[in-house]
C-alpha cells in the first residue's frame, strides 16, 4: 500500500508525476514548486525507509529522495526555482516569506522562505545536505 501511494501518478498534477518519473518540479508550471519537491523527497525517504528489504522498489525511493540536490543553486547556496531570471541570485532574498494568499510574483515556496526550507532535506539526509551546502 505504501508503495502504490508513492508511485501512484494516474490522476497527480503534471508536477508531481513529474517527481515520480525522478526529474525536478519546474517552478515555471507549477507554483510552489520547490517547496513541494522537497517535501515529495521527504516522502519517499520514509517510504523508502518503511520498505527497506520488503521491495526492491526501496532503491529507487532513495534515489528519487535524493532529488532535492536539484533545487540547490550554488551561487547562492539555497534552494530555488528554475526559471529565475536572476542567475546571480543579486536580488534573491532566502529571508523573503512566501504566503499561500501572496498574489506577488512567482513563489517557489508554500508559506515559507528558502532559509527554513534549506533544512527540509536535512529530516532524512541530513549527511547529503551538508556535502551539498559545503
Amino acid at each position: 500500500a505504501i508503495l502504490d501511494t508513492v508511485d501512484d501518478v494516474a490522476g497527480a498534477e503534471p508536477a508531481v508525476a513529474a517527481h515520480r518519473d525522478a526529474a525536478r518540479i519546474s517552478s515555471a508550471e507549477r507554483a510552489e514548486a520547490v517547496s513541494t519537491g522537497l517535501e515529495l523527497t521527504v516522502d519517499d525517504a520514509c517510504a523508502a525507509r518503511a520498505l527497506a528489504g520488503e521491495s526492491a522498489a526501496s532503491g529507487r525511493l532513495v534515489e528519487r529522495s535524493r532529488l532535492y540536490a536539484a533545487y540547490f543553486d550554488n551561487a547562492t547556496r539555497y534552494f530555488r526555482g528554475d526559471d529565475d531570471d536572476d542567475a546571480q541570485g543579486a536580488t534573491f532574498d532566502p529571508l523573503e516569506f512566501h504566503y499561500a494568499h501572496r498574489a506577488r510574483g512567482r513563489r517557489d515556496f508554500t508559506e515559507g522562505s528558502a532559509l527554513q526550507y534549506f533544512f527540509v532535506p536535512a529530516l532524512v539526509d541530513a549527511r547529503g545536505l551538508a556535502r551539498l551546502a559545503g
